[in-house]
């Protein structure tokens, strides 16, 4: 059984509630139209505020790793998280990339 800590408690991932694939798509869908909304006339070298070592061309290039990785996650999504996934997410914060 996976399990997770949220505010002081443990909750098991097998027990939380599972979507239907299409919201969480639908959820990805809206954010990206309000990602290209606000990017699209955004000068690529302009600072990110609440991220000021970023420009807006490294933010979008984030923001569509982010959406990639989850949309292509809930299509072919394992039953619980696996070892070679966290081995994948440490292996690319040790690589550097922005993700």
């Amino acid at each position: 059984m996976n399990s997770h800590q949220r505010g002081g408690t443990v909750r098991s991932v097998d027990a939380m509630t599972r979507l239907e694939t299409a919201r969480y798509l639908d959820h990805l869908f809206h954010e990206s139209a309000r990602f290209r909304a606000v990017l699209t006339d955004a000068d690529p070298e302009a600072r990110v505020p609440s991220c000021p070592e970023w420009n807006a061309a490294d933010l979008l290039r984030h923001l569509t790793e982010v959406q990639y990785f989850w949309a292509r996650t809930i299509n072919h999504r394992p039953d619980s998280p696996t070892r070679r996934s966290a081995g994948a997410i440490r292996r690319a914060r040790r690589s550097g990339r922005r993700s």
